[in-house]
């Protein structure tokens, strides 16, 4: 079973979470701000973090070690307290810091390698006892009492030997006394000698834990000083709002570019879709059909036998935003599914070609913008949803009906998600669409984790107050990249965007209220549950978050008003937080 690495993050944006990595295939690990890196931390809440700040290199040869170096970052690194200045050996339990007072988190592995240990545990050294000091005095007192007593003695009366006896046995005594007078001076010397030392050492340590705590005191004061400014900061953008250009650089990198397309087809045969044509002055014409009681249908077939009619089919641009570190994003109906909202004639300019039902020859020309016939016969065809309303499906040689009563309608359609400064696109599915709003959610499959939005939780929306908008309007300037590439023996260049998000900003301008039932009295809003905002965009920007000015999604950014291109609107957040929610909540 392969190790993996664990990172327990101790202080920080990321306190008291755990991160794995698998050891397998793995050669570095780098640490910062940067959303490359592989341990990434937040851009606001680890400031003292550089976007690349340091990287743990994994040694697989000719046994597994890990080394860690600063990439030059502002702040430094340090292991167990101690500053990184060159590569050093990073081993299970130790415990990194980047950046003075920055987030720490210790490094571990599990399971753990036989061959690694932990540090070596620093045990400093007790106060050693007392030396006891020994009294030379006593001694050479001892000696003269030995040696008095042999006088007393000698003054007896004894004979010659015994006296030559005696004083050769007290030399021998005496010679004796010297020694243990020397022997006890040495060991006073010896015991004194190391009593001082481990006095002078006993101090040192304690001037050490002194200078320790002198400064964790001085850490624990800038630290409250930091939190103070901070503080001191975070109300300061409370009274006065976080600005688009902060709104942008902290949720920028999670506003997407969505490319869709759709095809209309028919549900019970399964073929595709078309709206036939008649060429006429030059050009492709839609067909109308005129019913008996005067209304008008598209001429809708299945079966283009002339190749020349147009598929009811649609391919636009959108914006979303991500709304989860797994890869679900936020968007349009009419973006993510546009077979499910109005669907528009199919027509490049206002003339169409109106036939009698069951007459192939007689037709005429109408003006869809100009004649007033138009309002009255088709206003139902203005509000067509091919997916709720189907369709009469006609023959393809005549005006004539296959069946009688409409006929259910599936799109299907593509999806392609684009990131900023990124030209490759990712493939996305529809996974949730409102049946009340505009609103849907796509999904993306991702093993990085994604920069997120962050919703508003209430619906506290208030006229005139601030707001920004991100996406990725038609009329706004376009960074592309030519890619080129050489497959299969050939060499080929190719043009491809690389997104950056538009930034808008306005007020709250007017807020149109739902359905609302007063006893007698409905009242509606003419636009439905809007916002209504004074944010300048247009195609292309519908599906985009809309933020306050503490930095909350309060809304989707849906159209525009036909009338002016200052008026915009956006569906309020409370639909999207509907839609994520998939069982009800107690």
């Amino acid at each position: 079973m392969s190790s993996r690495i664990v990172i327990q993050h101790v202080t920080g944006s990321k306190a008291n979470r755990i991160e794995h990595l698998t050891l397998e295939g793995l050669r570095e690990i780098t640490l910062g701000r940067d959303s490359t890196s592989n341990i990434r931390f937040d851009e606001q809440g680890d400031d003292a973090v550089s976007r690349r700040h340091a990287s743990i290199r994994i040694q697989t040869e000719p046994a597994l070690a890990f080394w860690i170096a600063d990439l030059g970052s502002r702040n430094g690194t340090r292991v167990n307290d101690e500053p990184v200045t060159a590569e050093a050996e990073l081993l299970p339990g130790d415990t990194v810091e980047l950046g003075k007072g920055g987030p720490r988190f210790v490094f571990d592995l599990q399971p753990r390698p036989a061959h690694f240990a932990g540090r070596t545990k620093v045990i400093s050294i007790g106060s050693a006892a007392p030396t006891r000091t020994l009294d030379t005095a006593s001694i050479e007192a001892a000696a003269r009492a030995a040696a008095s007593t042999s006088e007393v003695a000698a003054k007896t009366g004894v004979g010659r030997n015994t006296v030559m006896h005696m004083m050769a046995d007290q030399r021998q005594k005496t010679n004796k006394s010297w020694m243990y007078i020397l022997a006890g001076v040495l060991a006073v010397v010896v015991l004194g000698g190391g009593g001082l030392y481990y006095h002078t050492k006993r101090e040192a340590e304690q001037v050490r834990l002194a200078a320790e705590e002198r400064v964790q005191e001085a850490r624990v004061a800038a630290a409250a000083e930091s939190a103070a400014a901070a503080a001191a900061a975070a109300s300061v953008r409370t009274d006065m709002g976080m600005s688009p250009q902060e709104v942008v650089r902290r949720f920028g990198n999670a506003t997407v570019l969505i490319e869709a397309s759709w095809r209309l087809y028919d549900s019970r045969s399964g073929k595709e879709v078309f709206h036939r044509t008649l060429l006429h002055r030059g050009h492709r014409v839609p067909c109308y059909i005129e019913g008996r009681d005067g209304t008008l249908t598209r001429w809708l077939i299945t079966e283009d036998l002339t190749q020349t009619a147009i598929p009811v089919a649609q391919a636009s641009r959108g914006s979303g935003f991500v709304i989860s570190e797994n890869g679900f994003i936020m968007t349009n109906k009419h973006v993510a599914a546009g077979w499910m909202v109005n669907y528009a004639p199919p027509t490049t300019n206002s003339i169409v070609l109106v036939f009698k039902l069951d007459n192939p020859t007689q037709y005429r020309e109408m003006n869809l913008f100009t004649q007033s016939e138009y309002s009255l016969k088709t206003a139902d065809m203005s509000w067509w949803v091919p997916s709720e309303h189907g369709a009469r499906l006609y023959r393809p040689d005549r005006p004539s009906l296959i069946e009688g009563r409409p006929r259910p309608l599936e799109g299907r359609g593509e999806l392609e998600v684009l990131f900023p400064g990124n030209p490759v696109s990712t493939r996305a599915s529809v996974e949730r669409i409102s049946a009340q709003v505009d609103v849907a959610i796509i999904k993306i499959n991702t093993q990085q984790p994604l920069t997120t939005v962050q919703l508003a939780t209430d619906n506290v929306v208030k006229v005139g107050e601030r707001v920004t908008v991100l996406g990725y309007p038609a009329f706004s300037t376009q960074t592309m990249a030519l890619v080129r590439s050489h497959e299969m023996g050939q060499a080929a260049t190719k043009q491809q965007q690389i997104p950056e998000p538009t930034v808008t900003d306005g007020v709250v301008s007017q807020i149109s209220p739902p359905r609302q039932d007063r006893g007698d009295v409905t009242t509606i809003g003419s636009m439905g549950d809007v916002y209504q905002l004074t944010v300048p965009s247009g195609a292309g920007n519908s599906g985009g978050p809309t933020f306050n000015s503490a930095g909350k999604v309060i809304g989707v950014f849906t159209y525009g008003s036909r009338f002016r291109e200052t008026t915009t609107f956006a569906v309020p957040i409370k639909y999207g937080r509907d839609l994520m929610q998939v069982q009800r909540t107690e």
